[in-house]
């Protein structure tokens, strides 16, 4: 929030796991990655945070972050810092 107007920031990401068709209004768990990981702007992907799903435009969906995972190589990625600040969000 800046003020009282909300903030949006756009990420790419690539689901990698759910399930092959949705229906529509039904509740999915699925997993996705980051597709331009690392930026300054993925901080704020934290657990509880939440997002919409567009296609241009359009909203097709909505959710929270339940977990993050990180890379293997996530210590030289993002260094120890940044972990240690997401893990306080939890």
């Amino acid at each position: 929030m800046v003020g009282n107007q909300g903030q949006e920031t756009y990420l790419g990401v690539i689901f990698v796991s759910g399930p092959d068709e949705v229906r529509v209004g039904e509740p999915i768990e699925a997993a996705a990655e980051l597709m331009y990981y690392p930026l300054r702007e993925h901080d704020a992907v934290v657990p509880r945070t939440t997002f919409t799903l567009r296609e241009g435009s359009r909203i097709v969906g909505y959710g929270r972050v339940k977990n993050v995972v990180f890379p293997d190589d996530a210590e030289q990625i993002v260094g120890r810092e940044r972990r240690e600040r997401v893990s306080h969000h939890d």
